[in-house]
């Protein structure tokens, strides 16, 4: 059974934290990943869903044939169509076939925000190291400051690298 999807939680992921890039960048990928992942499945569902609607199509065409014949009546691939259409199965059928292509395009639409979104951390990463977000009048001032924070963030992802590294070689032995 396929899990809920939460749009509005995946549109959220969106959003960048400009001072946690590290973090941001390091869960960039897995994010993109299940929003792929996602598309996937909500391509699956949508072809599913269109080829019931084929077969529901195929179906009542028969069974208005069929009628239209036993009752003696002619009846005209117009006619036909028509009465296919206006029968419940199809619109239920129908409907969810729309339901399916909307979430499969939001979904499509969802990845390739993520797309744009690793562009523009790659961006602002440049922007932080070439100290834009450091105002001209402390930059020197700051400097000092600057370095010290950098120097925690690099020993915070070092830590975290070496947990990671530390957590594979106990799964694997």
């Amino acid at each position: 059974m396929a899990r809920e999807i939460d749009m509005e939680d995946l549109r959220k992921k969106l959003l960048i934290d400009k001072h946690s890039l590290d973090e941001e960048i390091e869960h960039q990928a897995e994010v993109y990943y299940e929003i792929a992942e996602q598309a996937v499945l909500a391509k699956s569902r949508m072809d599913a869903a269109v080829e019931e609607l084929k077969q529901i199509q195929a179906q009542l065409d028969g069974v208005v044939r069929r009628e239209a014949e036993e009752a003696e009546e002619k009846i005209t691939e117009a006619g036909v169509r028509a009465a296919v259409i206006q029968h419940r199965d199809y619109k239920k059928s129908s409907q969810n076939a729309l339901k399916a292509r909307e979430e499969f395009e939001k979904l499509s639409a969802l990845r390739d925000a993520f797309r744009q979104r690793s562009s523009m951390l790659r961006d602002l990463v440049e922007l932080h190291v070439s100290g834009y977000y450091t105002e001209r009048s402390i930059r020197s001032s700051a400097n000092k400051h600057s370095d010290e924070k950098v120097e925690r963030i690099r020993s915070r992802m070092n830590e975290k690298r070496e947990e990671r590294s530390k957590g594979k070689r106990h799964g694997s032995d």
